[in-house]
């Protein structure tokens, strides 16, 4: 089944949630890339221009990190106020 097919059944508020949702989701990389950059300049130390190697390590660590924080949200989805709990209890207050 088609996008088109699955929206064009919706009436147009439900369409602008699900484009809404849609475009939420897809933001998530971008969302984690100044935190990625910053873990990966601290990891890797060599530089990835002309290194095939070190380059292919990078995209792997991205790509980990957002499995990991897609999977993170996958579970902790199921209970959501222990999960904000659990994610506050890391927060201080000053």
């Amino acid at each position: 089944m088609s996008s088109q097919v699955l929206l064009a059944d919706c009436h147009p508020h439900q369409q602008v949630q699900f484009i809404y949702s849609l475009a939420i989701m897809l933001s998530v990389p971008l969302q984690l890339f100044s935190a990625v950059r910053i873990m990966e300049n601290g990891i890797f130390t060599r530089s990835d221009k002309g290194n095939w190697s070190v380059k292919w390590a990078k995209n792997w660590f991205r790509f980990a990190t957002v499995a990991a924080s897609a999977l993170l949200s996958w579970r902790g989805a199921a209970d959501l106020v222990d999960f904000v709990a659990f994610v506050g209890c890391f927060v201080w207050y000053v």
